[in-house]
């Protein structure tokens, strides 16, 4: 879940520190794998919500950290996430979600994410160009037309090409 908007959020492994000045999302300490998705709740269709749940299956202790946006969206996801993971043995406590940051607090905030998850068919444009820049490898599967080539683009752009399909 998440924490009250008016309180400092711990940062990775604990430390209460903030980036850039501001807070950042409660997630699990170093040695834990957090994948994450900062793009548009609409944009995660139900059969990659289910690889990203088979994803988390491999590690007991990572998460899977999403943009709390638009909040219309909020209740469908934690309803799939909960029942497409639950079947593989994976706890609903395990979805972290985070409220939109302000401009300077942003990129440094999804450079704690060991792992970006891109979209199909729509990938992420501004947040994959944004998550590219915070230093976050990007796992992107290259869809048939361009809104889906994207983040695979960006991605060979600047010479990260070890998690491209």
């Amino acid at each position: 879940g998440t924490a009250d908007e008016s309180e400092a959020l711990r940062c990775r492994g604990g430390e209460e520190r903030t980036p850039a000045g501001g807070r950042c999302v409660a997630l699990p300490g170093q040695g834990e794998v957090v994948l994450a998705n900062f793009g548009q709740m609409y944009k995660i269709q139900p059969d990659l919500l289910d690889a990203w749940c088979r994803a988390l299956a491999t590690n007991e202790k990572g998460v899977l950290w999403l943009l709390r946006f638009p909040e219309s969206a909020v209740a469908g996801i934690e309803r799939e996430f909960s029942a497409r993971c639950s079947s593989k043995g994976v706890n609903a406590s395990r979805l972290v979600l985070s409220t939109l940051l302000p401009a300077e607090e942003h990129i440094v905030a999804k450079g704690l994410a060991d792992f970006a998850l891109d979209t199909l068919p729509f990938n992420g444009h501004t947040t994959g160009a944004d998550t590219l820049w915070a230093g976050v490898p990007l796992i992107s599967l290259p869809g048939d037309r361009m809104c889906g080539r994207a983040g695979a683009s960006m991605a060979r752009g600047v010479g990260e090409t070890a998690f491209l399909a």
